[in-house]
Parts: structure tokens; sequence; C-alpha cells
């Protein structure tokens, strides 16, 4: 039988033909319970003999026009997985779950197969190719010219969704007292990460007018306390609009914020990033920024002391964020270090005290703060193949929909730009079907860790030229230049 491999590209007529690059595969399960961490392996007791099982007898020939189809359910990590299948294409796999796999028999003896929930508590994870042993799309999957008497499996795959965690509520505080709560849930966890991720705030108060009242400041373990918040002493009852900027004690000179003697107002309150600057007058960074993060809230009303506490919540937002790239030739060609240079340009390092980005910032190169040059093993094929990698990482400041942040990859030796992609761009138009419909904005503050695998070919005219781009698990484009 022919293998097909599913690709996903975005198109101006809005096709999306993007796919999985997952390396892992997953065997085909019969009908009977299995140990889902032991992929799907049947469980064997320890230190006890097998019984003696009699041979499983040979399966049916698959009949003209038909394939055989299956539905595995994953409760969760630890679990178990509930497998069953059906042969007939006009009928459909189900569990006790209530999850459904229909099969629609086309004309041209072509397939469509379709998987749906009817259990709120599960949701479609992806199709599984059985008989090729890969990872296929998820929903819709279409399966061309499929011979009518081959045997051809394809397992659908559940996952339990996972039931929100709430915010744990604070503990009793002193009667009385005007606090402020940090919440950090804008993530890609969907929990609360304040007292593991940030180490330090500053809080800046205004009145309702904008004018500068008071500025609160903590740090290091008390922020670790389950529960914690800031009281705000000596603030007398009224309006107030709250701007915190968190992780700015201790962080290299990362990041700077006026002085107090030079914030009246609330538009003072702007945030730097240091850079440096080249003979070219290029300004660049090239540090691992320490982990910063802005939070605003307005129209906070404290009213005059009574016997309960009163609290407001500021929520916050991750301002920096890590690109990993990776370069490897398709051949295991030997890298030289200094031979390719990767770097990022963005318009990002002034950020405004309603986190939008400063209209007068300059063009920042962001370079390597991390390079490793070494081998790896590859197990596509019996013979192993050694190659060697390039890997590096940069740091960066808030990423916004809004700029175009552009990665470059460029050859010293031949002076051409290998690589030239727009980060936010394949971002978006790459992220899991699971994120669609988050707002674009959202989706970028939430998520801070890019993985980039650019693959390199060659030939004897123009040398190394870029072939294969995978951003994340996702396989973006075959070319071999420059991306659009």
């Amino acid at each position: 039988m022919k293998k097909y491999k599913f690709n996903r590209f975005a198109s101006i007529a809005g096709k999306a033909l993007f796919v999985f690059a997952l390396a892992a595969g997953m065997s085909a399960c019969d009908n009977q319970i299995y140990d889902f961490e032991d992929n799907c392996d049947p469980e064997v007791p320890q230190d006890t003999e097998k019984p003696d099982v009699k041979p499983e007898p040979e399966e049916p020939p698959v009949e003209p026009g038909k394939i055989r189809i299956y539905v595995r359910t994953n409760p969760g990590s630890g679990g178990t997985s509930q497998v069953a299948h059906v042969d007939n294409p006009e009928n459909v796999a189900s569990t006790s779950e209530g999850i459904y796999v229909s099969i629609d028999l086309e004309e041209n003896e072509n397939y469509t197969l379709t998987a749906s929930e009817t259990n709120p508590e599960y949701k479609f994870v992806r199709w599984h190719d059985d008989t090729n042993d890969g990872y296929l799309t998820e929903g819709l999957l279409e399966i061309q010219n499929i011979p009518a008497t081959a045997l051809t499996r394809y397992t659908a795959v559940f996952e339990k969704i996972e039931a929100p965690q709430e915010p744990e509520e604070p503990e009793p505080v002193e009667l009385g007292q005007y606090y402020v709560r940090f919440v950090f849930d804008k993530n890609m966890q969907f929990t609360d990460g304040f007292k593991d991720k940030v180490k330090s705030v500053d809080l800046y108060v205004f009145n309702s007018s904008g004018s500068f009242i008071a500025k609160y400041h903590d740090e290091g373990a008390p922020l670790r306390e389950e529960g914690y918040m800031m009281e705000l002493n000596d603030l007398q009852p009224g309006e107030y609009e709250f701007i915190a900027w968190c992780g700015l004690a201790n962080n290299g000179g990362h990041f700077t914020v006026p002085v107090d003697a030079q914030i009246s107002r609330n538009d003072h309150v702007i945030c730097t990033m240091a850079t440096s600057s080249d003979a070219t007058h290029q300004a660049f960074q090239n540090n691992n920024l320490s982990p910063l993060f802005h939070g605003r809230k307005q129209n906070a009303v404290y009213v005059e002391k009574n016997t309960d506490p009163q609290v407001h919540t500021v929520y916050l937002t991750k301002n920096t964020n890590n690109v990993n790239i990776t370069l490897q030739h398709k051949d295991g060609l030997e890298f030289e270090r200094n031979r390719f240079v990767v770097t990022m340009h963005d318009q990002n390092d002034v950020m405004r005290h309603d986190n939008e980005m400063h209209p007068a910032v300059q063009t920042v190169q962001y370079r390597p703060y991390r390079t490793v040059l070494g081998s790896t093993v590859s197990t596509q094929t019996r013979n192993s193949t050694v190659g060697n990698f390039l890997q590096v990482e940069l740091s960066t400041a808030r990423l916004m929909k809004g700029n175009n942040p552009i990665i470059t990859v460029e050859d010293t030796e031949s002076g051409k730009t290998v690589f030239s992609i727009p980060l936010i761009k394949w971002a978006l138009q790459l992220r899991s079907s699971n994120y669609q419909g988050i707002e674009d904005q959202e989706y970028l503050d939430r998520e801070d860790n890019y993985n980039l695998m650019l693959w390199l070919d060659s030939n004897k005219d123009d040398g190394w030229f870029g072939a294969e781009i995978e951003i994340k698990d996702w396989h973006v484009v075959d070319d071999s230049t420059n991306i659009p």
C-alpha cells in the first residue's frame, strides 16, 4: 500500500495544509484493556510466569470496499485505554463514553473519516495510521485511492479533558486592610504560576486622574508563600490604578523603569530593555533575559475600612520569550561554528505603562546568548548516520502581533541568506487547533518558548541552502530559498 504524507499549508484560499512532524509512532490495539503508559502493550504481572495462551485466530481478509477502523479513549496518564473497532464502512464505532468514529465510502474508492465527541469530558486528539505507523491530521481525514482489498487500519485517539484548576483562595488576612493579589495564569498551562515564576514585584499606584501616589516593593521568600498578597499601608479610601512591573530586582540590568522622582503620571512608568551598540551603530541584545512581567488594574476602589479586608487582583503577562533554533544538514555534513550567523530583528525594546510598544523604539538585533555545536545520531534508517548540528538560543522581549520579527540565517562563506522566517506569522498559523479560539495577542503572550528545526541541503552550484523548517511540532515548508 502506498504510504501517504499529509502536509498542512497556509494559502490565500484559506486551506489549512500543515502537518504534525511528530516522530513517535503508535501501535494498533485490539479489543481489550491496556495500560496507556505502556504504549498499549498488554500488562504482564511482574515476577510471574506467563500462562499458556492459545494463538489468536487469523483475521479474515478485508472485503472489497472496506477498511478497518479503531477508536481508542485515553483517560489520562496511569489510566487505561478502551479500544473498539468496526470493519463495515457503513457503520460507526463507539465506546461506552459516547465517542464515535464514522466512515463514509465516497466515489472512486476514496474514504472520508470523521471523529466526534458526544461526551464533553473527552476531546478528539488525532488520527493514527496503524498500517504505516504514523501520526495523521486532526479532524477530517481524507484517504485517497486505497485499494479495496488492502488491510488498512486507522485509529482515532481521544483524551479525557482535565478539569480546569481554579486558583486557590487566599489565606485569611488581617481584617480592615487594603491588599493587592497577583495572578499569573496567562500561560499555556492555564494555571497560576505566580509563586513559582515571579521573583520581585514593583507596584505603582495612581489616582483616578493618573497622578502618582506611591510605590510598593516586595521580593524573595514572601512571594513564594501560598496566598501571598501585598498590603498597601497608609493608602486612603478612593479609586486607583495599579501598574505592576515584576522581575526588576536583581535582573542584571536587563530591564529598567524610571526612578520614583521621575514619575508623576501613569504614562511615565515605561520599561526599557538594555541594549548594546556595535561599530555599525546597530543596537543588539545577546543576554539571557531575566523573566519580566507586567500587570495593570484600573478602577480599583477601596471604601472606608471595615471589618473585612478589601482585595483587588492584578493579572500578569510575561514579557520575555525564548527562541531555540537548531540547524542540521539532511546528509549529515559537518558544521563550522562561525559559518552560519543566526539573528532576529524586532522593534520591542520599550514597553509602555499599558504594555503596548512605544512608538519611537529602535530596531534591535537579537543575537544568540548560547551556541552549541554537537553531534547527533539519526535512527531514521537501519544504518545510523552520524551528523553534526548547530543550536542557538535567543532571548527576546514581548512579541506583538503588530510587529514583524524576522529570524535570519546567513552563510558567511557565500554571503547568502539561507533562511528568512517571519516568526509571528508562522507561530499564529501553526498553533494547535486546541488554541484556535484564543485571540492572536493572547496566544503570543501565553506561549513563551519557540523551537525551530532548520534542515539544510546542498548542491554543487549553490553550496548550502534551506530545505525544510519545523516550528514546534509542525512541518512548515519545503523550499530551497527564503520563506515569504
